[in-house]
């Protein structure tokens, strides 16, 4: 369903110019998913901040974050970084 919008088959409507698929843009309802969806993304940004120990989620580092492998092991981004770099 995604990366369809540049094709003219956008399925809610938002990048065509099919008349038809742009039935499927009703404006009135959008709004409030989108005003729900940027809340959502707005307290789980906080959730992850209070999880790593932050106040807020601009002090976030790349320190704060890590893989965890297929097997259960974790490593540091900076540690996967240089792993991808070396096995080109």
């Amino acid at each position: 369903m995604s990366q369809q919008c540049h094709m003219n088959t956008c399925p809610v409507g938002v990048a065509t110019t099919d008349p038809k698929r742009e039935k499927g843009l009703i404006i009135d309802e959008k709004k409030y998913r989108v005003t729900n969806f940027v809340t959502s993304l707005h307290e789980g940004l906080y959730n992850i901040a209070a999880a790593v120990g932050v106040a807020s989620p601009t002090q976030i580092t790349k320190d704060h974050i890590i893989i965890k492998n297929k097997d259960g092991g974790i490593q540091s981004i900076q540690d996967y970084k240089l792993k991808l770099l070396t096995h080109q």
